[in-house]
């Protein structure tokens, strides 16, 4: 049975990525809205900012402008280019969804904004070999 977002009313703002959850790099997730939220559908357009947390900064990775309000959803890949801490094995992001036009960073700043609050969500990078080695080869020697 598909459900979609917004079934459960205005409640449901940002559906997918689901807050706290975690996507892997080399995959395909989709961001899905509640299409008739009031604070989407006076917007024929919405854009979509992803932003990379990092020392309490917000650091835009992604931006998808432009795209139809009633639609409800969008595919997006996540790969190496949202990976701005080569360090970090997973990293805390961000989805902002507002209508076109309007500055994504003035509105997270205001205390009342009438759009709905950013989902924190994790991005994990894949685990290939040279970083498993990489990580023992450090720890062996740090131990030293």
């Amino acid at each position: 049975l598909l459900v979609s977002c917004g079934s459960n009313g205005n409640t449901e703002t940002i559906c997918s990525p689901k807050p706290e959850e975690i996507w892997r790099n080399g995959t395909w997730y989709p961001i899905t809205w509640n299409a008739l939220h009031p604070a989407y559908v006076s917007s024929t357009t919405l854009d979509i900012y992803i932003y990379f947390v990092q020392n309490y900064q917000n650091v835009p990775i992604k931006k998808l402008l432009g795209i139809s309000t009633f639609r409800g959803n969008i595919p997006i890949f996540v790969d190496d280019t949202w990976r701005l801490d080569p360090t970090a094995r997973m990293y805390h992001v961000l989805t902002y969804i507002v209508p076109s036009g309007i500055d994504p960073e003035n509105e997270m700043g205001k205390r009342n904004s009438k759009y709905p609050q950013p989902i924190h969500n994790y991005v994990e990078r894949m685990y290939t070999l040279f970083f498993f080695f990489f990580a023992i080869f450090t720890n062996f020697f740090s131990s030293i």
